[in-house]
C-alpha cells in the first residue's frame, strides 16, 4: 500500500510538472495587456510600445498597451497585481513600486508584482521652464536656496518624482512639489510656464526643448558625456555626489508560474538585443540591460534601500 501511495505521488507531481511546462508552451492563447502606468507620450510609454512592437512577433500575440496613470504609477501597479496570474497581464516597473510605502499608506505592497526583467536605464535631464530667472544649473540651485519654498518642481511618479526630492535634499532646502500623472502631462505643464522644473529622460526632453520654449539646465548623470545630451553639465558639478539613473522594468502579478515568467524574461532579453532597438535606445540616453529576474529582484532591494534612506531623511512619511 505503501508503495502504491508512492508511486501515485510521484504521478502527481510528474503530472504537475508537464502542466506547467505544457502551459507555459501554449502561452500566450490570447492578446497581453501591457500596463504602463503613466499617461501616454512620456519616456516609459515610448520604450514599452518600442519593444512591444517587436515582442509580439516573438510570442505570436498581439501586445495591447494600457495607459494607468495616477497615484505615483500605485493605480497602474493595483490593477496590474488584481489581474489574473496569468502571463497575460504585464506592467511596466519603475522606482515608485517600492518607494511608495515610504510615501503612501495604501500603496500596494510590492510583493504582489513578481519581477521579470529590468529593461533599461539612463541619466535624466533637468528641464527648466523659459519664465524661469536662472539659465545655468549653478543659478537654479542658488535661487533654489534663497527662494526655499518659492521653485516648483513637476512630480511625475516613479524616479522623477525622487529627483525632484533628491534634488530638494542636496540642496538643503525646499522645492515646491507638483504632482502630475506622467512626464508627458508635466512636459506640457513647463512648456506652458505652469512649472519652473521637471526632470525627464533624453528621449521625453528632445521634442519641449526643439519647441524653444523650455531649456536643459543639466543631466544626472555623475560626469558630462551621456548620451543624447553630451554636452550639457552635470548637476553633480554644483552639489557633489548628486547622480540618478532612470530606469524601467517589467513586472507581472504574482503567483504568475515561473515557467511563463522565464519565457518572458528570454523573449525581451532577446529584443533588447536587436540592433535597431539598442541604437535606438541609446540614441534617446537609454542603455539597454536586460537580464534574470533575479537581477531585477536585487535591483529593487537597492533601490528601496537607497531611496528610502533619501525619503526618510527629507522627513517624508506615508501619507
Amino acid at each position: 500500500m505503501k508503495a502504491y501511495l508512492r508511486i501515485a505521488g510521484l504521478l502527481i507531481l510528474g503530472a504537475l510538472a508537464f502542466s506547467g511546462t505544457a502551459s507555459a508552451q501554449a502561452w500566450p492563447t490570447k492578446p497581453i495587456e501591457w500596463i504602463v502606468p503613466f499617461a501616454p507620450g512620456g519616456s516609459t510609454d515610448v520604450l514599452a510600445r518600442l519593444v512591444a512592437e517587436k515582442l509580439k512577433d516573438r510570442l505570436g500575440q498581439p501586445i495591447v498597451i494600457v495607459n494607468r496613470g495616477g497615484a505615483n504609477a500605485d493605480i497602474g501597479y493595483k490593477t496590474a497585481a488584481a489581474a489574473a496570474p496569468d502571463g497575460h497581464t504585464i506592467v511596466l516597473t519603475v522606482a515608485s513600486l517600492v518607494t511608495n510605502p515610504f510615501q503612501l499608506k495604501s500603496a500596494l505592497e510590492p510583493s504582489r508584482l513578481a519581477p521579470v526583467i529590468y529593461l533599461a536605464e539612463g541619466p535624466y535631464v533637468l528641464l527648466s521652464s523659459q519664465k524661469f530667472p536662472s539659465t545655468t544649473i549653478q543659478d537654479a540651485v542658488a535661487r533654489i536656496r534663497s527662494k526655499a519654498g518659492a521653485v516648483s518642481c513637476g512630480m511625475t511618479g516613479g524616479i522623477g518624482s525622487l529627483a525632484c526630492q533628491t534634488l530638494q535634499s542636496f540642496a538643503k532646502s525646499e522645492l515646491l512639489q507638483v504632482p502630475y500623472r506622467g512626464v508627458e502631462p508635466a512636459t506640457i505643464a513647463i512648456m506652458a510656464g505652469d512649472i519652473d522644473l521637471v526632470f525627464t529622460f533624453g528621449i521625453s526632453a528632445s521634442r519641449p526643448m526643439e519647441s524653444g520654449r523650455v531649456r536643459a539646465l543639466a543631466t544626472t548623470a555623475l560626469k558630462r558625456g551621456s548620451l543624447p545630451f553630451p554636452d550639457l553639465p552635470t548637476i553633480s558639478e554644483v552639489l557633489p555626489g548628486f547622480e540618478i539613473l532612470g530606469w524601467s522594468g517589467v513586472s507581472v502579478p504574482a503567483g504568475t508560474p515561473p515557467e511563463i515568467v522565464g519565457r518572458l524574461n528570454r523573449e525581451m532579453n532577446a529584443v533588447l538585443k536587436l540592433p535597431e532597438i539598442s541604437a535606438r535606445l541609446i540614441s534617446d540616453g537609454l542603455a539597454p540591460v536586460g537580464g534574470s529576474p533575479e537581477d531585477f529582484a536585487q535591483r529593487l532591494k537597492a533601490v528601496e534601500a537607497v531611496f528610502g534612506k533619501v525619503l526618510k531623511d527629507s522627513g517624508v512619511t506615508p501619507q
